[in-house]
């Protein structure tokens, strides 16, 4: 009995680190309309184990923020290469342990809100709404954590490239709307299996769900259509100021060379500016105005 057990135990844990580590891959790859929907099903499958959503989300932005890693080496900044490895994965651990707390904290609402009783016995109304509202939480903790240095985690901007015609619908209901969405075709997926799981109605469920889901496409995709062989110029500012230098370099350095950056992109009719992150200062003002559209950081 003892050996069952632990294999018992072992998927409960290896599930969620799986469901994590899809979702990690799926986002802003083409893999999303696959992988995704997969990841949010096994979130809510395991949403009832605390140590579950802990590791859905660990293994989450694991994944899906490994570039971390690419910020070594740092021994440009005086760092030893090994130190500078340390550091590196250090960080991207720390972020990782950040995403797990954070789904954890959401797990412990759902705990809370709807696991008090059997979810396929509940009306239909009120668990609607429990897993809406569930769904909204989790929009509106993206929406704070965009305010905050923390902007980068989230599923809202997951969808690009992945599902380009469901993020057509950023333009009415905004990223936190997107991740909302994806909350609740991870839950339909999950009330799906597991009614098909006890032998309950299903087919009603899935084919409203289904028609939902394509409705939500079409739509998506007719209010932002794409456009072949669309050409937009964009110029690119290649600053060439060392990392280390930047937080030296005054703003009325920068405001000069930006200028110069700006006349140089008109003169080559490009509609977008792009410059480096980091370029620009925080609070940083431009009193000779922007005479082109300039995306920097």
């Amino acid at each position: 009995m003892l050996i069952p057990t632990q294999i018992k135990s072992l998927r409960q844990y290896f599930y969620p680190c799986l469901g994590g580590i899809l979702g990690g891959i799926s986002v802003s790859t083409h893999f999303w309309l696959i992988f995704m929907p997969i990841s949010l099903f096994i979130l809510w499958k395991g949403s009832e184990r605390r140590i579950a959503n802990f590791c859905w989300g660990f293994f989450f932005i694991l994944i899906s923020h490994s570039w971390l890693y690419d910020l070594h080496p740092l021994t440009w900044l005086g760092f030893s290469w090994l130190a500078s490895l340390i550091i590196a994965i250090l960080i991207l651990l720390f972020c990782a342990f950040l995403g797990g707390i954070l789904v954890y904290l959401w797990g412990l609402l759902v705990e809370i809100i709807l696991w008090k009783e059997d979810v396929f016995k509940m009306k239909i109304l009120s668990l609607t709404v429990k897993v809406f509202f569930l769904s909204l939480t989790w929009g509106i903790g993206e929406l704070i954590l965009s305010q905050t240095p923390f902007f980068w985690i989230g599923l809202g901007e997951s969808l690009i490239p992945g599902d380009i015609y469901l993020a057509g619908l950023a333009r009415w209901i905004g990223a936190s709307g997107l991740c909302v969405l994806q909350i609740l075709i991870g839950f339909w997926i999950f009330y799906i299996q597991g009614r098909w799981e006890r032998k309950l109605h299903f087919k009603k469920i899935f084919l409203l769900g289904l028609l939902v889901f394509i409705f939500l496409h079409l739509f998506g995709g007719l209010t932002s259509p794409l456009k072949k062989n669309y050409e937009y110029p964009v110029a690119i500012w290649q600053t060439n100021i060392p990392t280390r230098e930047k937080l030296k370099i005054n703003d009325e350095f920068i405001e000069e060379k930006l200028s110069i950056a700006q006349k140089y992109a008109l003169s080559n009719k490009a509609k977008l500016l792009v410059a480096p992150e980091g370029t620009l200062s925080n609070n940083f003002y431009f009193s000779k105005g922007i005479k082109v559209n300039t995306l920097s950081g």
